[in-house]
């Protein structure tokens, strides 16, 4: 925190992988090829990972079928894609005080 203010001073990336480790719900950073090369604690329970193992042990394709996999490779990961999420945005400007 910095002193006289009530703003952490965290990067987006800190923030981003404190909130995808406390979620309950799958999250997942994956090639196109559908390898992890990250899974949160609670999508390495719904695929059946053990603690320890790592997220490329598991291959996403091998968790959907051949229309759906296709769906998210050729729609949605494009879509994703094309925003800015995830990206390294310019940091804000701040105003001379």
């Amino acid at each position: 925190m910095n002193e006289g203010s009530d703003r952490f001073d965290v990067s987006a990336d800190t923030l981003g992988r404190v909130l995808a480790e406390a979620s309950a719900d799958f999250v997942c950073l994956a090639n196109s090829h559908g390898e992890p090369f990250y899974l949160n604690p609670a999508g390495q329970r719904l695929v059946g990972l053990g603690e320890g193992q790592p997220a490329s042990s598991v291959n996403l394709r091998e968790l959907y079928d051949e229309q759906s996999w296709a769906e998210l490779r050729d729609v949605a990961v494009p879509a994703v894609n094309k925003t800015a999420i995830g990206r390294p945005q310019p940091a804000p400007q701040r105003a001379n005080r």
